[in-house]
């Protein structure tokens, strides 16, 4: 790849994905994982990823395919697994983070937010 079009390629890449230490995005492995760190120069991304720790997870930001992450989909993702059965199938057994119950469950989580104290709950803890 000429050098030119590397320098268009990767503006491109960052028109697209606008990704930034703080944001989340899901990775080639198919993990969510938390930025810390991106250099559109040399066509690098790392950061940490949310379902195992693992650090530094790093990939191309033009060849892996990454994709920006809202709060909701990060916790989706590692929840219930990539949601294309195709990918599913791809993930050796070994290595599914996500359990068979939380993959097939019917409950659409609409927002995610820290559990409610009942009253009662509150009475114990006085």
């Amino acid at each position: 790849m000429a050098f030119t079009q590397f320098k268009r390629t990767m503006r491109e890449a960052a028109q697209k994905l606008d990704l930034h230490p703080g944001d989340l995005y899901e990775d080639c492995s198919y993990h969510p994982v938390l930025c810390l760190g991106v250099n559109y120069k040399t066509d690098e991304l790392w950061g940490v990823s949310l379902i195992d720790g693992s650090y530094p997870r790093c990939c191309s930001l033009v060849h892996c395919g990454v994709r920006k992450l809202s709060p909701k989909q990060a916790w989706l993702l590692k929840a219930r697994g990539p949601s294309r059965a195709r990918v599913r199938e791809r993930i050796a057994p070994d290595e599914q983070w996500w359990s068979a119950a939380s993959a097939t469950g019917s409950r659409i989580v609409r927002r995610v937010e820290p559990a409610k104290v009942s009253d009662r709950q509150r009475k114990v803890r006085a």
